[in-house]
């Protein structure tokens, strides 16, 4: 996409696919995750921030690109909820609930309000180093999937149920630059881990749970055959069969938790979490 240039398009699929193209001709891989990962796969999304997970050696050229691009990332002046990284970082009055993905760096794209310079409302485009969220799924590379792969997908995968009518969660189109974003399995199991790993933060990386109970809530029925327990790894599977739709988290999957940390210690790949100014639980 040579001499490509931001000027404010809509935050929609197209735009998504763009920011792809762009960056994977300067080859730069990247997943799409978040609402417009879940409303690829049928899921309500809520329309919010683009979010993406980059390699930790592409991500710095990435930002230099899209700044190229005319993506804007000024610090705003007035409204320091939208500074990045967020200003909660470093608070020990706020909870992991609080400070779920945080983003290595973002770029402030258009709301109703583009354009003007100390706007409240707007959407952000989040760039993310995958080695902090999906430490678990192979290096992310350029080219064509497999059609056996079990770690990625397109977000226009036909297997996803189509956008129709008035809805706009669907697949993307295919006539779009394709987008790749996590198997449902992978997604939710790499929630797991981010449970496990939080597990003794305050808020017990609650939020993680969170993103596994929306898939279970809202996607599970839409795609029963992307979330057969053979399809998940061997040390996820007795979590999710004891998983209970229900805000508060049952004994079976609490001793689930337990385990799954239990076993990530003994192997030694158990990361250290990037919380480190919440308090620990004794």
């Amino acid at each position: 996409m040579p001499g490509y240039q931001y000027t404010g398009q809509a935050v929609n699929y197209k735009l998504i696919a763009d920011i792809v193209q762009l960056l994977e001709e300067n080859d730069i891989p990247c997943l799409l995750i978040g609402d417009y990962m879940f409303e690829a796969m049928g899921g309500p999304g809520l329309r919010g921030n683009i979010e993406l997970i980059l390699e930790r050696h592409d991500i710095n050229k990435a930002i230099r690109i899209l700044r190229k691009a005319n993506f804007p990332d000024d610090q705003p002046t007035y409204y320091k909820h939208l500074l990045c990284p967020s200003p909660l970082m470093g608070q020990t009055t706020c909870s992991a609930n609080e400070t779920p993905f945080i983003p290595y760096h973002s770029f402030h794209l258009n709301g109703r309000f583009w354009g003007e310079p100390y706007t409240g409302f707007h959407t952000d485009l989040c760039l993310y180093e995958k080695q902090d969220l999906f430490w678990d799924l192979p290096e992310l590379s350029l080219g064509e999937l497999s059609e056996d792969d079990t770690d990625f997908i397109l977000a226009s995968d036909h297997r996803f149920p189509p956008q129709e009518n008035w809805q706009y969660w669907g697949r993307f189109p295919d006539t779009l630059y394709p987008v790749k974003i996590p198997m449902p399995v992978r997604y939710v199991e790499a929630m797991m881990l981010l449970t496990a790993r939080d597990w003794e933060i305050k808020g017990h990386g609650w939020s993680w749970r969170d993103e596994i109970m929306y898939m279970w809530k809202y996607v599970v029925g839409v795609l029963e055959e992307f979330f057969e327990v053979e399809m998940f790894k061997p040390m996820f599977r007795a979590w999710w069969a004891v998983l209970e739709n229900s805000e508060s988290m049952s004994g079976g999957e609490v001793l689930c938790v337990h385990n799954l940390r239990r076993e990530l210690v003994a192997t030694g790949v158990m990361p250290e979490t990037p919380f480190t100014w919440l308090k620990m639980y004794g």
